[in-house]
């Protein structure tokens, strides 16, 4: 009787990309002050919605925001906490 033994040999790789959190503070046209600036991510987390709701309310100028340089949606924390303190 012969004993047969397989080996499977499985690798996985894994890849974990961050960004830097904004830290310092930028002026905001309509507030008219410095305020922090935030990703639509932390701006979703922080305000308890979803993504899209971000997006939406960015379309319709409920919230502040701009394009840095790098072609990156930022959002006013300002206006994020006013908005979400209106619900």
């Amino acid at each position: 009787m012969s004993l047969r033994f397989f080996v499977r040999r499985e690798t996985h790789e894994y890849s974990i990309l961050t960004r830097p959190r904004l830290t310092e503070k930028k002026f905001c046209d309509c507030c008219g002050a410095d305020v922090r600036w935030l990703f639509p991510e932390e701006a979703m987390f922080l305000a308890e919605v979803s993504l899209r709701r971000i997006f939406r309310l960015v379309e319709a100028r409920e919230i502040h925001f701009l394009e840095n340089p790098q072609g990156f949606l930022l959002v006013c924390a300002e206006s994020l906490a006013t908005k979400k303190a209106e619900k």
